[in-house]
This record gives structure tokens, sequence and C-alpha cells, in this order.
């Protein structure tokens, strides 16, 4: 192929680049050689270490006269249009009136975000970390061509090699039967074994059984079987989707470990192990919740705390909960400990609030939450305020809650009030209904319903809840709403043999689902209509079958995506008593 043709006719354009992890490898090749080419100029470097960027470039030949550091969105404005700039946040990459990435971090989390955001924007997007491509490659390509850009691995770059050569082959008309590359890192993962090697002698085989996990979600094959499971009882609508997949959990769990170094760091559990896997950022995640979380960590290794080693029962920090009001910005911080005594807690307070304030993060509240046991439950029995009221407020649906350590919130913001719109809606309240909102938590289906209905009763079986469904009741000035504290499959079944009656019931169980002597007393009570929210098609599916026995037909059911991303969906399934 002759390359001398492609930049011809291009009529004086330049493409302006921005390289992110730019120091070292194949970032610091590609600095020496943009100089060089006659429609390519250097706009802006990434990297953590601003001042080893800096040198990299007067090593190179670059005038440092024309670079400039620039550490927030003010200083990218205030710099010259001719300017090479440097800056730490990969963020802000995208902000520099650039027409190209290179991302070359070999980090997934990082060059993943910062792809799709550039992407997004109509920028051009050059990948060369081959392990971001191999997790997301496909969705990074659909991304480009929804907003015209282009999205191409690096010529260079193994993958990419390897795809020239598999291409020279098919235009040969030969017949490719196997394709990979071979290096000093050859390694097998045994699927029947679940075991992984490196083939070079020194070391013997790795128990990894999580890797299987890889194979087992099928994406939206998955959503459309569990549709279809629900499609005999009657008719389902489309699946709900969420327009901008990305960023959605309002509440975020990271246990803490060890890491390189021996520095404190903190992660997810591999799946069916305790192996914590270090996380910094994750797409699914509330961005704040992210830079929280690295404050959290500064501030916890500020105060030299250790992490706890269930091991061997010593340490003192386990885990960390975040929360995050959407509607009102309010962010909690919980700090779950080993023991009772958090050394230094007023020093941890104020180092944690500086470091959140560096990264533009206001933290509401601290809580000390205290789980001494051996044992995977997080949240132990014990709490102690340290900052702020000990809990949050968010808006959902119309009306305000507040939301403590251990509160049920759905982590879904936008999604779920799509799913409790619907779920108001099904019930088709004149204002002159009797509502049971059974497994009410803290009321949310209930209060979101209160304004068109003339009562609401709520059952949970959670004291905790409980509490915060009545004060929410109050600090929405519900007045038609009772909370009681019980099992609701007894409190239906004495309820419904006193004979009290309700006009609709709304019943959201957990994953195991409802109950027969619970479906037993909802037949009892014969309300007019059933309003079932469940987060397991499985259970609902059974619970449907018993329900439509009992004389109820369903007239509608409406998946809804509230975990992009992964294979599970919550469904609202309206029936209508017909006997």
């Amino acid at each position: 192929m002759d390359y001398t043709n492609l930049l011809n006719d291009r009529s004086g354009r330049v493409s302006r680049v921005g390289v992110v992890g730019a120091t070292k490898g194949y970032g610091y090749t590609l600095l020496a050689q943009i100089p060089t080419v006659a429609h390519m100029k250097l706009r802006v470097i990434c990297s953590r270490h601003t001042d080893e960027c800096l040198e990299v470039l007067k090593e190179i030949g670059y005038d440092e006269a024309g670079i400039t550091v620039c550490n927030s969105l003010e200083d990218i404005k205030a710099a010259s249009e001719d300017a090479i700039l440097i800056v730490d946040d990969y963020r802000l990459v995208t902000e520099c009136g650039i027409t190209a990435l290179v991302e070359c971090t070999g980090n997934t989390a990082v060059s993943s975000d910062a792809a799709l955001r550039a992407l997004r924007k109509g920028i051009n997007v050059y990948m060369v970390s081959k392990e971001t491509d191999s997790v997301c490659g496909p969705v990074l390509n659909q991304t480009a061509e929804e907003n015209h850009a282009v999205y191409a691995l690096v010529n260079g770059d193994q993958p990419r090699n390897l795809l020239d050569l598999y291409s020279w082959a098919r235009l040969l008309g030969l017949e490719v039967i196997a394709a990979g590359k071979s290096s000093e890192y050859d390694m097998v993962w045994d699927r029947e074994t679940g075991t992984f090697q490196y083939l070079d002698g020194n070391s013997g085989p790795e128990e990894l059984p999580e890797l299987l996990d890889c194979w087992s979600y099928k994406g939206t094959e998955t959503l459309e079987a569990r549709k279809k499971l629900l499609g005999k009882y009657g008719p389902v609508n489309a699946i709900r989707g969420m327009e901008d997949p990305y960023h959605y959990r309002n509440k975020v769990i990271s246990t803490f470990t060890t890491g390189w170094g021996g520095k404190l760091t903190s992660g997810i559990y591999a799946a069916n192990s305790h192996k914590v896997l270090p996380v910094e950022r994750c797409l699914l995640q509330d961005e704040v919740l992210d830079k929280t979380m690295e404050a959290v960590r500064a501030a916890a290794i500020a105060c030299r705390y250790q992490p706890y080693n269930e091991d061997k029962g010593t340490g003192l920090v386990r885990h960390c909960l975040l929360r995050r009001g959407v509607a009102t910005g309010q962010v909690m911080v919980v700090l779950v400990t080993a023991q009772a005594v958090l050394p230094g807690a007023k020093n941890f307070v104020r180092a944690l609030l500086a470091e959140a304030e560096k990264r533009g993060v206001t933290v509401t509240t601290v809580v000390q939450n205290v789980n001494p046991r051996k044992t995977s439950v997080v949240l132990g029995d014990a709490e102690k305020v340290l900052y702020g009221k000990g809990y949050i407020l968010d808006e959902l649906c119309g009306k305000t809650y507040a939301l403590s350590p251990r509160s049920f919130y759905q982590i879904n913001h936008s999604q779920t009030e799509v799913l409790y719109g619907l779920a108001v809606e099904a019930a088709h309240l004149t204002g002159k209904e009797v509502v049971l909102d059974a497994y009410c938590g803290i009321g949310t289906i209930g209060l979101t319903a209160a304004d068109h209905a003339k009562q609401i009763v709520g059952v949970e079986l959670n004291r905790d809840a409980v509490q915060d469904a009545i004060g929410n009741a109050k600090h929405n000035g519900v007045k038609n709403a009772r909370f009681f504290a019980a099992d609701a499959t007894r409190w239906i079944s004495e309820a419904a043999a006193a004979g009290e009656r309700a006009d609709v019931i709304f019943m959201d169980p957990p994953r195991e689902g409802s109950t027969p002597q619970f479906i037993e007393s909802v037949a009892r009570m014969a309300p007019k209509r059933v309003v079932y929210v469940s987060c397991n098609p499985e259970t609902l599916a059974r619970d449907l079958a018993l329900l439509t026995k009992k004389g109820y037909r369903v007239e509608s059911s409406t998946p809804v995506d509230m975990f992009p991303h992964s294979e599970h969906v919550e469904a609202i399934v309206s029936l209508q008593r017909e006997i």
C-alpha cells in the first residue's frame, strides 16, 4: 500500500492531537514523531505526573516557552490556542479543542471513559490500549458511529498488526483457520478446572474460577428471554431502557485491602471469592462517588489506618459505603471499622473533607459503623455520627426522602422514577382507594401514590426502614399514610382473616418473591387491582401463576432496565380481578 497519498487532499487542515498516557512507550514515540508530520499538531498531553510530562517534552525538543500546565478548565480557557497544554486529569483533555485523541494508558477504566467522552463530542479516538478494546471495543465503535466520529486501533500494536495480517490473508483468498500471537507471556486458562497458568515454567497454576463469569452473560439475549418468560401470562411491553446507561449507581460499597507496596487501596470482590480487585473508576458508579472514594482512601492513608484482614482478624478499616442524593447532591460517607474506637476520628474527618474539597466534592455527613464480626455482611449494628446529621436527603417522584446508612433505596435514580411512575399509572387510582403497600421499605412507592389515593397502608419487616417511612411521610406532609413493622405474609393473613379490605395492592417483594400464603390472603382481600413490582422475573412468573389461578388477569407487563450492563431487570405487572 502507498501511504504517501493519504494526506495529499486535506486543504491545509491540521489534526489537533491529545495524548493520554504520554510519557512512556508508545506515547513517548508518538510525541517524538508528531513534529515531523505535516498535518498533525500536538495540543495536549495528559499524565498524573505533570513534571514528568514537561521533562519529556523538553527532552524530545519541544520549546518550553510554548508549554502550559493547566490544572482546571479555567486554565485551559486562558491558555493560548497555539500552546501545548499539560493536564493531570484525563477528563480535561476533551476540553482543549482537540480533533483526535490517542489513548495509551493501558488502564481500562481510564481509557474507556476517556474514549467515550471524546467520541460523544465527535472527537476521533485512536486506541493503543488493547485491554480496553478487548473489553468494550464494540461499544466504543457504536458510539463513534452515532456521533460521526472514528474509532480505530492504532497501527503498530499487536492486535492491529494481527488484524492487518488477517485482512492480508483473506484478500489473497486464503482460508484463515487460526489467528493469535505468541510471546514470552504465553498463558493458558483451563475452563474445566478454572485454573490459569503461565507457560514459562516458573510458576504453577492459579485458581481463577471467576473467569467463568466472563462467559455467563449474553446481554440483551438474557433480557429478551426474561421478557418471554412473562409473555405466557399476558402482553409484555418493550423494555424501558436508560437513555445514558452510565454512572447511574448512587450507592457504592468498597472494600479496603493492601495494594502494591503495602499501600492501602480499595475495590470490589472478584466473583465467587474474597479477593479484592482495586477500583479507582467505574463506568457504572456516580462519578462524584468515585472522587469521594479517592478522598476517603487519601484520608485513611494520611491517618495511617490499616485495612482489615479477615483471615487474621487484624486491621481497622473494613469497608466504605457511599451514598449520593442525585437530586440534592448530598453525599454520605460510612466508614465501616472492625473496632469501636476510631483513632484520630476528628483528624480523619478533617482530612476527608479537605481531600474531598480538592476534588470538587462536598461531603454532607460522615458516619462510623462498627462491625467486629467475622462475616461477609458489610454493616454492623453500632453506628456513630462523626460529622453532619447522619443522613442525607434526596428527591424522588416529587417527594423528599431521608436516607440513612441502612435505608433501602433504589440505586438508579432516573430509572426508579420510571419504575414508580409506571407502578402508580398501573394502579389506575382515582383518589378514593385504600392502598396496601406490601414490602414497602422506606415507603417510596406508597408515598408516590399517596396524592392519588384515599389511604396508604405500608407493611415492612425492617423496623429501621419503617421508622424512615414514618419520618418521610411527616417530612412530605403526607397525612393519609400509615406504616407497620411486620412480616408481610403474617400481617396480610391476619388482616384478611379480620375482614379488612384493600382496593389496590402494591407488592414489591425481595428476589425470592412472595409466598403462597401471601397470595392466598390477597385473594381473600379481593382488591380490584394488584401491581407487582419484581426484581426477579423467575419468581415473578411463579407468583403470577398463583395469582392467575386466584382470579386475576395480567393486563400488561413492562420490564424496566434498572441495572444497565447487567443481566438483571425489574418488571411492573398490572393485574385486574376478574371474579
